[in-house]
């Protein structure tokens, strides 16, 4: 699920997972002329260089902007945070970095599962200012600025009758997302997000500026689709392949729990072969209630031909199916749990404490497979803990690349597993996290080997492999080639060598 909003989806199916939104209360802003004789000397050199603004700590603009969505790393906190609104300034920062040895860390939306969007000491660069859209029609493209959030790019364009794949979780950054791979539901139709770039601005460690397509820089635009965000520079625009579309139809479907291992054996079988047109997400989970099987999707098409096409999964046990054509813009809403809201209540704040692990997987899971996820959803129940496994479909456009035509390697999947919790008190998080952990291991021998580099996991052994697979090898020579000194990294960054 990339990112079918967390949150929203258990609250739709049937859980209570809720994360509080925290409103802004002001801010004080540190330029040049007004900056506090407390902060940072280094940060006021940087307030001289920028158009945007920088925000010190202790000011209530820092602790507003340098939040990320994961609360387990709240802590973890920033020397300060640059909100760059031009290239200029996104230079000025690399400039300044080099000068006073301290380490740049992007951030797009803030939601890296392991809290990369922040560092200890470092300076948090965020693009929250770089976020416009613009259509070109001629072209059939998108610019669209690395700040951009999910919810405002789909509106955006969908006044326009136009679209490009990516996720349904609304305030994920199009910036990761893009970088990483970008699994969403229109994915088996277009693609990944990452597979409709067609250009990318980016300035480098050396404070260079470049564009990188398929004719410039190829190899850095090789490595920028599917390479993961942080690695090779900080990205400064998109250039987006966009896609027709006005109406879509959009599906729900649930079962009672005792038919469970029913529903996800024939799942599993029809969703990564369907027609390209129509995507399916099953999620099975528990909060404190009862746990719950949902499948929900989106269809290109009319509801008549839909309700063919979902025969292989409703004829399984007593479902209760849902379904309405929409226009696409409202579908987004509904699937990112925001239907008959403003664009800015959905684009509201929503941090929780969570973890995640997954899986990818080339065939079926056996009965014992099966059987391991819905027992662990049941034990999840038992112990009064939020737990999720959500299984994203493959197939259609997404296997139809190669797998190093990008430097997203998983293109022979059928489907990609998330397992998700969510936990309200430190007290829980040592049982909640052992959960997580043995339904991992459990899967494991059922899986490729491989995990999704979106579902960021630090806790991950073998993680180069996991998520880069053969394409590992190319990845560390553009990295030596574009960063030799490493000067963007991470715990599970890409290193030069």
């Amino acid at each position: 699920m990339e990112e079918l909003d967390r949150r929203q989806f258990l609250r739709r199916a049937g859980g209570a997972a809720l994360a509080a939104s925290l409103a802004p209360t002001g801010f004080e802003l540190v330029r040049a002329s007004n900056a506090s004789k407390r902060s940072d000397p280094r940060l006021r050199a940087l307030a001289r260089e920028l158009r945007g603004p920088v925000y010190a700590p202790g000011s209530r603009g820092y602790e507003r902007t340098h939040r990320i969505v994961n609360l387990r790393y709240a802590g973890v906190d920033p020397l300060g945070v640059a909100q760059p609104e031009t290239v200029a300034d996104v230079k000025a920062c690399v400039r300044w970095g080099h000068r006073y040895g301290v380490r740049l860390v992007p951030r797009s939306g803030g939601h890296s599962y392991a809290g990369y969007s922040t560092g200890r000491g470092a300076l948090q660069v965020d693009m929250r200012r770089m976020a416009a859209v613009r259509l070109d029609g001629a072209s059939g493209t998108a610019a669209v600025g690395p700040g951009a959030q999910l919810m405002k790019v789909y509106l955006d364009l969908a006044a326009h009758g136009v679209t490009i794949p990516a996720g349904s979780c609304p305030t994920v950054g199009i910036g990761g997302l893009a970088l990483g791979g970008g699994y969403g539901l229109a994915s088996r139709r277009f693609g990944l997000t990452t597979d409709n770039v067609r250009r990318v601005g980016i300035v480098l460690a050396d404070g260079r500026h470049v564009t990188a397509s398929r004719g410039k820089h190829p190899d850095l635009f090789w490595a920028c689709r599917g390479g993961g965000g942080g690695n090779f520079g900080i990205v400064t625009g998109f250039r987006f392949r966009v896609h027709s579309v006005h109406d879509a139809t959009r599906f729900s479907i649930s079962w009672p729990w005792d038919e469970a291992e029913a529903v996800v054996h024939a799942w599993q079988k029809w969703a990564p072969h369907a027609p390209d047109e129509l995507d399916s997400i099953l999620n099975l989970h528990t909060d404190t209630g009862s746990p719950h099987v949902h499948c929900v999707g989106q269809y290109f098409g009319s509801t008549r031909r839909l309700q063919s096409l979902l025969h292989p999964v409703t004829r399984v046990g007593t479902p209760s199916v849902s379904m309405r054509t929409q226009p696409y813009g409202d579908v987004q809403k509904w699937l990112a749990g925001c239907s008959g809201e403003t664009p800015s209540q959905c684009l509201a704040y929503s941090p929780e404490r969570f973890a995640a692990k997954s899986h990818y997987f080339r065939r079926p899971l056996s009965s014992s497979g099966r059987t391991a996820i819905v027992h662990a959803i049941s034990r999840a129940q038992d112990l009064h803990r939020s737990g999720a496994v959500i299984l994203d479909a493959y197939g259609g456009a997404i296997n139809r690349v190669h797998p190093h035509d990008t430097a997203f390697v998983h293109r022979k999947e059928l489907f990609s597993a998330q397992l998700y919790v969510s936990w309200g008190s430190h007290h829980a998080e040592h049982s909640t996290l052992k959960w997580l952990r043995d339904l991992h291991a459990r899967l494991a021998p059922h899986a490729s080997g491989f995990a999704y580099q979106n579902y960021i996991d630090p806790e991950l052994a073998s993680w180069q492999h996991a998520y880069y697979g053969s394409n590992w090898t190319r990845l560390v020579d553009v990295k030596r080639r574009y960063d030799p000194d490493d000067f963007f990294h991470f715990r599970q960054s890409i290193p030069p060598g």
